[in-house]
């Protein structure tokens, strides 16, 4: 849907034939080349499979931990760590999807912000160390 309105690129090494629209490259190096992907992107999507309801997804902190800004679709769990439009944005539907991707890409400085925001949060509050940390005490409290 996007991708008729704006340029949109794909990192996947699945079959794009039915998404001729789409700027198809092969999947990124998890190491060198997505970091930089994310980071540069002006809009970087998250869509959660359907099935999947709860949790946050290991793409939301990929992308936050490069200082990318992120628009992803609604997860229950999201609220719980982040504050909408501060550290990430949502959607809940695919028209919601498409208002929201045209106010970014007219307000890029917004998504430095908000970008900057989510980094400066995921790297203050989620790191390995305070996750371990709390596994460590969840495990031992019972």
């Amino acid at each position: 849907m996007l991708s008729s309105i704006y340029n949109v690129d794909l990192y996947t090494y699945s079959d794009t034939k039915n998404l001729p629209s789409i700027h198809a490259h092969p999947g990124a190096n998890a190491i060198k080349e997505m970091p930089v992907i994310f980071h540069q992107s002006q809009i970087n999507l998250n869509l959660t499979s359907r099935p999947i309801r709860n949790g946050v997804s290991l793409r939301v902190w990929d992308v936050l931990g490069c200082e990318g800004f992120l628009l992803t679709n609604y997860q229950n769990d999201l609220m719980q760590h982040f504050i909408l439009g501060e550290h990430l944005d949502i959607y809940t539907s695919e028209e919601e999807l498409r208002d929201k991707a045209a106010y970014y890409l007219a307000h890029p400085a917004i998504t430095k912000e908000i970008a900057h925001n989510g980094y400066e949060y995921v790297k203050n509050h989620h790191t390995y160390k305070i996750r371990c940390d709390e596994l460590i005490r969840t495990a031992f409290a019972h």
